[in-house]
């Protein structure tokens, strides 16, 4: 995994039913493990709690991640997940970036190919995430 991106899936029901804050819960859990799944994401455990304020003046709490990439990286990865609702729909976003250095060794040269600051993605991503209506 050597690129940074975030999804967000807004869910609306019929009515503007909210959906139970358990089942969001649970969905969030999901999403969490589908994503380390697809990704080939170790260990990937939360490591903190934050909030946010989004643009309309709410607070929601985001689940922040980090894990190792892969068997054959030397990458490690961050992520985050957060849900909350509006007037008419539950929205769930969840992000992964990758985290650290790559470094390559050919002969005698050894250099990093990449290095990626993945605590400046997530602040990046959680700008973005304050924005969503």
């Amino acid at each position: 995994m050597t690129e940074a991106w975030i999804r967000t899936n807004r869910i609306t029901l019929p009515g503007g039913a909210k959906i139970p804050t358990d089942l969001i819960s649970k969905l969030k859990d999901s999403n969490v493990d589908d994503v380390s799944e697809q990704n080939n994401v170790r260990s990937f455990s939360k490591t903190d709690t934050r909030e946010l304020v989004m643009q309309d003046g709410s607070v929601v709490s985001v689940s922040i991640y980090s894990g190792s990439a892969g068997q054959n990286s030397s990458l490690n990865v961050l992520g985050l997940v957060t849900a909350f609702e509006d007037e008419d729909s539950s929205v769930i976003v969840i992000g992964m970036t990758p985290n650290g250095s790559m470094p390559v060794n050919i002969g005698s040269v050894e250099a990093d190919l990449i290095s990626i600051n993945g605590n400046r993605e997530i602040e990046e991503m959680l700008e973005l995430i304050s924005t969503i209506e």
